[in-house]
Formats: structure tokens, sequence, C-alpha cells
């Protein structure tokens, strides 16, 4: 299993910087047992369950199948905080919400 440590840092500097709650890295394991190593978790983005946030090199359908995930680039390997608020934006907020992010405006990608 690889993963890409610079994103997992990228993520962990959007939570701080954001204020949002991210685990990075992140461990699966599936009803079978099978473990899996992704770049992060966002739980309060992408769908009630949260967010899986992968590369190609960490993709694994067939523990996530029942989560929703995004496949992230290079590009996240750095922390922006305006390409990380996008991002966020696009996937939506589905945490509590009295805490929704001051920043958050739920625009998603076709319309910002």
């Amino acid at each position: 299993m690889s993963i890409d440590h610079r994103i997992c840092s990228a993520w962990q500097e959007a939570a701080e910087d954001l204020n949002i709650r991210v685990v990075a890295p992140f461990e699966l394991i599936s009803a079978d047992g099978a473990l899996a190593l992704f770049e992060a978790f966002v739980p309060d983005f992408g769908s009630p369950a949260g967010a899986i946030v992968m590369t190609e090199k960490s993709r694994n359908d067939a523990v996530v199948k029942e989560l929703w995930a995004s496949t992230l680039f290079e590009t996240y390997q750095t922390y922006n905080r305006q390409h990380f608020i996008e991002t966020l934006d696009d996937w939506g907020w589905f945490g509590d919400k009295t805490k929704v992010p001051a920043w958050y405006t739920g625009t998603p990608w076709t319309q910002s």
C-alpha cells in the first residue's frame, strides 16, 4: 500500500487552517477484513459518512465501494487555502448544521 505523504500533510494543514476535522493518513478495514490506507478522511464533507481522500496509487475501489471517495492529484500535495476551500465547497457539507465553517459557501465547481 502506497500513499502520498505530501497530500496527507496538506490535509493536516487544511484541518488546522480551515478548522475542520481530518484524519490523515487514514486506515480503513473493510467488512471482509482487508486493510487499506488512504491519504485522508474528511468526516463532515462529501456524504453523510464523510469523504475518503485517495490517489491513483492508494485507490481501492473494493474497500470504498460503499463510501464516498475522491481521487486527488499532485495539485493537492501543497496546501493552497482557496483550492482546498473550492474542493470542500464542491464536496458539500454533511456535518452538524450548527458547525458549518464561516468560509463554506457550498458552491460546486460548475458554479464557481
